[in-house]
């Protein structure tokens, strides 16, 4: 494998040393670092890293302003490394351009940083299976709003009392993991309220992020959207985030869907599980059901996808052509378990028209 080469960019300097040193341990090459984001800027433009580890918070220029000039001017992979305080920022990063993020343990220096390290390697190393430097010149998912001549925008939220209480006919369940947040943001935003379905999703991502990352996306989507709670009511017109740290259900009792929460459990590889929820729901819906499964490295969600075909659902994969990450999506294809492939702007448009057929097929 070709030695991946890292450039740093932290204003404090017991995290640039640490990270520094646990990189190298694993035979990753440190290009250099900077303190803040105006020589960030410039180093990288003159080493051509493969791969930016961005702080946010940084003198000179934060680390938002880094992510711009580079998307504009050198595209490459970003991985934010920041404090759970600042959540919402680290969305607001990935939607500028940054891959993944992963969550500083603590804001000041301390060796607890080192608990994360099993967690940035493995996101190193996956950064490096794939050409994303390619397909970021390309623009092929930065842009996708763009190809669309679609802009996002916070929504105004529509209510229909009679049907507030009403259940879905319909679920829609999706899964992703690095480079879900933006793909999530951008499908749910072009999806209309009136669809007579519910959506699942089971995005990895740590606990205290699922809750900003709910907020974040009920802003720019017609649909109700919030982190899902156990026993919760499943609702049409909602979408329900698994919480960071818990796998979750969707189960049947008396005619009405309902939410369950599940504990991880030590020896979990992927939290929340997709798995988990696309098996839940093909029990309960059947050929009702349908399985998205977005941008990611691993195998979570293959099994789940097969069990939703199984069962007469439909099942989608993203495209290589827009799926940052193609991992997971490439192992449904390859394992025969998704339908289709198709481009993350092409899916809302065959939700709507499943949505819509299924309608139709009831009501007459």
């Amino acid at each position: 494998m070709i030695k991946k080469r890292v450039f740093i960019a932290d204003d404090s300097p017991f995290i640039r040393q640490a990270l520094k040193k646990m990189l190298s341990k694993h035979g990753i090459e440190v290009l250099g670092t900077a303190a803040n984001g105006e020589e960030a800027v410039s180093r990288v433009l003159q080493l051509n890293p493969d791969l930016l580890l961005l702080d946010l918070e940084m003198p000179k220029l934060d680390g938002f302003s880094v992510i711009r000039i580079l998307m504009k001017i050198f595209p490459l992979p970003i991985i934010v490394f920041s404090s759970k305080s600042s959540a919402e920022n680290v969305f607001k990063a990935m939607e500028l351009g940054a891959i993944d993020f992963i969550p500083k343990p603590v804001e000041k220096a301390s060796h607890k940083i080192f608990e994360t390290e099993e967690e940035i390697i493995r996101k190193i190393q996956w950064a490096s299976l794939t050409d994303i430097k390619k397909k970021l010149m390309n623009h092929t998912h930065i842009d996708i709003k763009a190809k669309e001549g679609f802009v996002l925008l916070p929504k105004v939220k529509r209510i229909y009392p009679s049907e507030e209480e009403k259940a879905p006919s319909r679920i829609v369940m999706i899964g992703a993991s690095t480079g879900g947040p933006t793909e999530i943001t951008q499908l749910l935003s072009q999806l209309p309220y009136e669809l007579d379905i519910a959506i699942l999703i089971a995005q990895h991502m740590p606990y205290g992020f699922t809750k900003p990352f709910a907020e974040r996306l009920n802003k720019y989507s017609s649909l109700n959207v919030k982190e899902g709670e156990s026993r919760e009511l499943v609702k049409r017109g909602n979408a329900y985030i698994t919480p960071g740290g818990y796998h979750m259900e969707v189960f049947s009792v008396e005619n009405r869907y309902r939410l369950r929460l599940l504990r991880k459990e030590p020896d979990d590889k992927y939290v929340p599980s997709i798995d988990v929820l696309f098996k839940s729901g093909a029990k309960v819906f059947g050929e009702r059901a349908m399985g998205i499964l977005l941008t990611g490295m691993g195998t979570d969600g293959i099994e789940g996808m097969k069990f939703i075909r199984d069962m007469g659902g439909v099942t989608i994969a993203e495209s290589e052509e827009t799926s940052i990450l193609y991992g997971m999506p490439k192992s449904a294809l390859e394992k025969n378990v998704a339908q289709m492939a198709l481009p993350l702007y092409e899916i809302p448009s065959v939700i709507i028209k499943w949505a819509s057929s299924g309608i139709k097929k009831e009501s007459s």
